[in-house]
């Protein structure tokens, strides 16, 4: 097993951090050196913050001293929380950019904003051969930052159980205060007698559980918000409606796991029913089901590959409306929409040039494309939909599904340029020449609005004078 080796001096734990061990081990070695026996200044000096005196379950606060004084910059304040905290996991979840700037938060010990979401368990558990095995190693047992997710319950490696309590006294000592190492006594009756919860060893479980160690070893970058929702995109659009995706994902999953509808999976998988929903909508913002739901796609269509759907510079203009298109005509056909206006919200160009191009009705085909995206927009979400819109269906970068915070900084900066342009210009002009972006603003904005164009400023466009 490889790993990082902690500074040697004033603050050496003595040993290696194993690959994917979790950052609470070195914690635990600093408290036993002779330096910090002392719980609370322990961790207030392993965290560099004076007045911590609490563990905190994220571990990664304050990276960057971490990494320097206790791992010799040997690895960097990214890969520490990316390899050895449940930031790790979490992360992927995430838009690259987003990650990042949690990540540079954390570095710099802020964290505010960042939480693990409920796919944490509430103590740390273990594997007694993965534990053995390291003690034989290194002379010491480290947790592993897999072993801690809610819905892992057997080891990704061994495919044993997790150990969580003692048998004899039903104490947890993965409890983040009592600074434990696996498979060591209990602190309350110091048995070494240690029990599970109860698992059905399902082969499609053990293949879940090593699918979800293989996304945080590998750092899989699929489950992502816009990749992911682009492979769900690429995915229903092979099907003649989203229903019918469902159903064959729905009875792909019960066959595999032998159950008769899914929330038998998600009672196993311990996911909130909080956090259960739509297969592609709410439901899968939980990173478990979008393994769960990742493994299915695969098996159904296995030339969705997930890694042709991690949008890129070079690829994205390549496949956009292909995707966009096909996309579209799924919803239009199963809302009704005729066959010719389909052909013509498929295409990218805007909606006037698509409805001249096919010689329909402006109005009309506007119409259909707004029921369409209204469609698109339930089953896919708004960030779905971000990703898939062809540059001819947005307003000023701005998606036509428009949250209002986006239109009103659109036609705030608008109106604010035009009259530091011509300060003069008289508030009949901007309704006549900018009317949309004022009725919008009267009508969600107005005291910016009347404060900017002046006293008196009509809730409605003025008679042409």
């Amino acid at each position: 097993m490889a790993g990082i080796k902690l500074q040697t001096g004033q603050n050496q734990a003595g040993s290696y951090l194993p690959n994917g061990a979790y950052l609470y081990t070195a914690l635990v070695h600093l408290h036993r050196s002779s330096v910090h026996r002392v719980r609370n200044k322990a961790i207030a000096a392993f965290l560099g913050l004076p007045l911590a005196t609490e563990v905190p379950v994220l571990m990664g606060r304050n990276a960057g001293y971490i990494s320097s004084t206790y791992f010799s910059d040997v690895v960097s304040p990214h890969e520490l929380l990316r390899r050895h905290t449940l930031f790790g996991v979490t992360h992927l979840g995430l838009d690259e950019d987003i990650a990042l700037n949690r990540e540079e938060q954390l570095i710099l010990g802020m964290v505010k904003g960042i939480r693990l979401g409920a796919e944490v368990a509430q103590n740390l558990r273990w594997c007694k051969r993965c534990a053995d095995e390291e003690r034989e190693s290194y002379g010491f047992a480290s947790w592993k930052v897999v072993h801690q997710l809610l819905s892992v319950r057997i080891c990704h490696i061994h495919g044993d159980p997790l150990l969580l309590r003692c048998k004899e006294c039903g104490i947890a000592p993965g409890a983040l205060r009592y600074l434990r190492l696996p498979g060591e006594a209990c602190p309350g009756c110091q048995s070494s007698d240690f029990e599970q919860d109860n698992v059905v060893l399902r082969d499609a479980y053990q293949i879940f559980v090593r699918n979800v160690a293989s996304m945080f070893i590998n750092q899989e970058s699929v489950y992502r918000e816009s990749a992911w929702f682009l492979y769900v995109s690429r995915f229903v659009s092979s099907f003649p409606s989203e229903s019918d995706a469902e159903k064959k994902v729905i009875g792909f999953l019960c066959r595999e796991w032998e159950v008769l509808t899914t929330e038998e999976i998600w009672e196993s998988l311990q996911i909130p029913p909080s956090d259960r929903g739509g297969l592609f909508s709410e439901g899968s913002q939980f990173l478990s089901i979008r393994v769960l739901i990742s493994r299915a796609m695969r098996a159904l269509r296995p030339s969705l590959l997930p890694g042709d759907v991690v949008p890129d510079a070079c690829s994205r203009d390549s496949s956009e409306d292909s995707i966009f298109g096909s996309t579209v005509r799924q919803h239009a056909r199963s809302i009704g929409i005729s066959e010719r206006i389909t052909s013509a919200l498929a295409s990218s160009s805007n909606i006037k040039d698509a409805a001249v191009e096919a010689g329909l009705d402006y109005i009309k085909t506007l119409s259909a494309w707004r029921k369409v995206l209204k469609s698109m927009k339930k089953a896919l979400g708004e960030d779905a939909i971000r990703t898939l819109l062809p540059e001819g269906r947005r307003i000023q970068k701005v998606t036509r599904v428009g949250r209002k915070q986006d239109l009103l900084n659109t036609y705030k900066s608008r109106i604010s340029a035009l009259l530091e342009r011509d300060p003069g210009m008289s508030r009949t002009r901007l309704w006549r020449e900018h009317y949309r972006a004022m009725h919008y603003l009267s009508k969600f904005e107005y005291e910016w609005l009347a404060k900017k164009v002046g006293g008196n400023m009509p809730s409605r466009r003025p008679d042409a004078q």
